[in-house]
């Protein structure tokens, strides 16, 4: 089962940030204020194991460009507005540890098994209850996965996407089953907190001593000489608004167009190894808020490649359609129901942070996932 929401639509939703808990309706989404003033969108209905949080830009008390709940340091925003703002959005998730990557534009995924910063890479997995994994997006899609015991966080750019890294997520959720991932992944991650804590911010003190903090370095480029150019992010204690969560990105990675023009060509071209479409029925995916076809236009090179890779569908001219390649690879991986909620970040400038509709300057978004607890427990 997918959800392929109409565009026209989610761009056309009004969403108040005037009311604490206050709800507004949309299709397939619902947006909501926390007390505490940061506005997010979460999936309707929600998952039943977990939570899903997309942030929109409203809530926050950043000042333009990054009006105003900018979560990056990195743009040029105040360390004390990023301080707040991060501690709204962490009050809005229930005060829980986050991990976080400093994401590469790649498709490596990382396990965890708490709270802080757990290398390169642009997905995280945990089986951990009530630890939220979150990532930065300014373009970018940002996809959730909700399994029946454990869960995923995907920062998902044209590079990524192209490389199959949703894919490749919702594949290492069901291999892995029921397998204890932190000694696997355990003392690589530290080592690479070790060698890179000295470049994370976090008002000076090392982010290996800041468990439970919320951090992220967000690559949001298309441009391959930036590739490597990354930011590190170190946030700190959000209860007590301090650190800051630090994202650097070029060119929107994504663009994604009307979800109401899919067209038939996007079943998957490659077969369902091994008992993936079994195993990987369980596993629900969430795309969240991205740039879209109707604002991404790439080169004939790189359309054509999605084309080759993913299907004639996910590309009208030039127009490239990140969401429609990430919902073909998902079902290759075996994940049958694929929810988007069709909100573009290009259309929406209101709402969300879009790197190519707003560069050079522009804040970044935060996306995260948590599991409340595990399916049958």
């Amino acid at each position: 089962m997918t959800s392929r929401p109409s565009c026209a639509a989610a761009r056309d939703a009004e969403i108040s940030p005037l009311a604490p808990k206050r709800t507004d309706t949309l299709a397939p989404g619902a947006a909501t204020t926390d007390a505490g003033g940061a506005v997010f969108i979460q999936p309707n209905p929600a998952p039943q194991n977990a939570n899903v949080w997309f942030f929109t830009r409203l809530g926050g008390v950043s000042e333009p460009p990054f009006g105003s709940l900018n979560i990056s340091t990195k743009v040029g925003d105040s360390p004390e507005n990023v301080g707040e703002n991060l501690s709204r959005i962490k009050q809005a998730m229930d005060g829980n540890p986050s991990a976080w990557v400093r994401q590469v534009a790649g498709d490596a995924v990382v396990h965890v098994s708490e709270g802080g910063f757990a290398g390169e890479a642009d997905a995280l997995i945990t089986r951990e209850e009530n630890l939220s994994l979150v990532v930065g997006v300014a373009d970018c899609v940002p996809v959730a996965l909700v399994g029946e015991d454990a869960v995923g966080m995907i920062h998902s750019g044209w590079r990524g996407t192209l490389s199959g890294i949703s894919g490749k997520a919702a594949r290492e959720m069901i291999e892995e089953g029921g397998r204890n991932v932190s000694g696997m992944y355990g003392e690589a991650a530290k080592g690479m907190v070790e060698e890179s804590g000295r470049n994370l911010m976090s008002h000076g003190e090392d982010h290996t001593a800041r468990e439970g903090s919320l951090a992220a370095a967000a690559h949001e480029g298309d441009h391959a000489d930036r590739e490597r150019n990354l930011a590190a992010s170190h946030e700190g204690n959000l209860a007590s608004g301090g650190g800051n969560f630090t994202s650097q990105g070029g060119d929107p990675a994504a663009h994604d167009g009307n979800p109401a023009a899919h067209s038939g060509d996007l079943t998957p071209t490659a077969a369902r190894e091994g008992n993936f479409a079994a195993r990987g029925g369980s596993i629900v995916a969430y795309i969240g808020p991205c740039i879209r076809r109707c604002c991404y236009e790439v080169s004939e090179e790189l359309a054509g490649k999605f084309a080759d890779e993913f299907g004639e569908g996910v590309v009208s001219g030039r127009r490239l359609s990140l969401p429609d390649a990430i919902r073909v690879d998902l079902e290759r991986a075996g994940v049958e129901e694929i929810h988007d909620l069709g909100m573009c970040a290009g259309c929406r400038p209101d709402l969300f942070f879009s790197h190519r509709m707003e560069k050079p300057v522009t804040g970044r978004n935060l996306a995260s996932v948590s599991m409340t607890s595990k399916a049958g427990a």
